[in-house]
């Protein structure tokens, strides 16, 4: 079981972006090999001073495909899958010789996250709703992720043994089976000399519906501080900024620009948070809908959901274009009728019942149906 869940397992590894905090990058990159600079000599150094984060030896940023909840970082010169002790999924982290598991709510699809190699313990950021600490030993200097194709991506870096945290936020936002979400990740590694068998929690959320900073938390930022992370050139940063500002209703203007940024990341969470701000927007919906043909199907999708977050004749009008549309992901089809019954009108009422006749795909009627259900109680 184990060997096949890490098989399936996928990363894509855009560019390389030096030495530097993360820089979005397009999600149609090619794949290929790492060339990340070595990292310097692997004996354990003291964490940097409160306040004062350490230097960063370099810094990717991933697209993490996830398979059944899980992707698998690995020495493949040591790693022993049959060494993982998998009692500690609950935990978000597995660990074996050789051999780090990551444990996703989602279940499929891709995680954005930035991988950044550094010379000592990094502090932690406020925002994570979830952080948990590993440990983890490379013999031949390359940290590989296998994908469906079981090609290898490697990050290269000094041979030794590592201190490993890995980051999660946005895991609320994560739908109900599991394929789409604005959920993004940090995992950072520096050198220490210290083995841990079990990963350490640092911070856990309370509850599934706890996954992330709750809206009150975020809305007592100001606004200044929030486009402050909106304009960061550290993609984690502008994702939480970005989100925030949705929250509080502020900063239309930054949020609407995030809508062209080079990272797909970026694109997604500001197509989420354009369907926060408050009233039927026209302009809005448009600048969404401009989206709706994006070429991953997560985007395409948070489109639909805005759209019925946003409201209005307009939106409604571009609901029924995207449904009219035969070449779209029969999931993207799914999503729209649960953003018609946001929108709920009696003329909402009569476009499902005609869909709920003429539609044949039985994941799509089962939407239908409920929305139908849902309007009607």
């Amino acid at each position: 079981m184990i060997a096949r869940l890490l098989h399936t397992s996928r990363l894509v590894l855009p560019i390389l972006i030096g030495a530097m905090t993360g820089v979005g990058c397009s999600e149609q990159s090619t794949v290929k090999k790492s060339t990340m600079p070595a990292a310097r000599s692997s004996p354990s150094k003291p964490a940097a001073s409160p306040g004062i984060s350490p230097q960063i030896v370099a810094t990717e940023i991933a697209s993490l495909g996830i398979s059944q909840h899980t992707i698998a970082l690995q020495d493949p010169a040591i790693a022993a899958y049959e060494t993982a002790d998998w009692d500690d999924h609950d935990k978000n982290l597995i660990l074996g010789k050789g051999i780090a598991i990551l444990v996703f709510r989602r279940a499929a699809g891709e995680v954005p996250a930035v991988v950044r190699v550094l010379e000592a313990k990094p502090p932690l950021a406020h925002y994570w709703s979830h952080s948990v600490e590993g440990w983890l030993a490379t013999s031949s200097g390359f940290l590989e992720w296998s994908n469906e194709d079981d090609d290898k991506h490697a990050i290269k870096l000094a041979p030794g043994s590592y201190r490993l945290r890995v980051s999660i936020a946005e895991n609320g936002s994560v739908d109900y089976d599991g394929s789409v979400g604005d959920d993004h990740a940090l995992i950072e590694l520096w050198p220490d000399s210290t083995p841990i068998q079990h990963p350490t929690v640092v911070t856990a959320v309370k509850s599934d519906q706890d996954y992330w900073p709750t809206d009150e938390f975020v809305g007592t930022r100001d606004a200044d501080a929030l486009l402050r992370m909106a304009n960061s050139k550290d993609l984690n940063t502008k994702l939480h900024g970005i989100r925030g500002l949705g929250i509080i209703r502020q900063g239309q203007a930054h949020v609407e620009a995030a809508l062209t940024d080079e990272h797909f990341a970026v694109r997604r969470m500001a197509v989420t948070a354009l369907g926060r701000f408050s009233a039927s927007n026209d302009s809005r919906a448009n600048l969404v809908m401009s989206l709706a043909n994006a070429d991953d199907v997560e985007t395409q999708t948070r489109v639909v959901h805005s759209l019925g977050e946003i409201g209005g004749p307009q939106a409604l009008l571009h609901l029924k274009t995207i449904y009219a549309d035969k070449k779209k992901n029969e999931y993207v089809h799914a999503r729209i009728p649960k953003a018609l019954a946001k929108i709920g009108s009696t003329s909402v009422v009569e476009l499902l019942e005609r869909m709920n006749k003429n539609e044949t795909r039985e994941h799509v009627k089962d939407a239908i149906w409920d929305s139908l259900v849902e309007l009607r109680d």
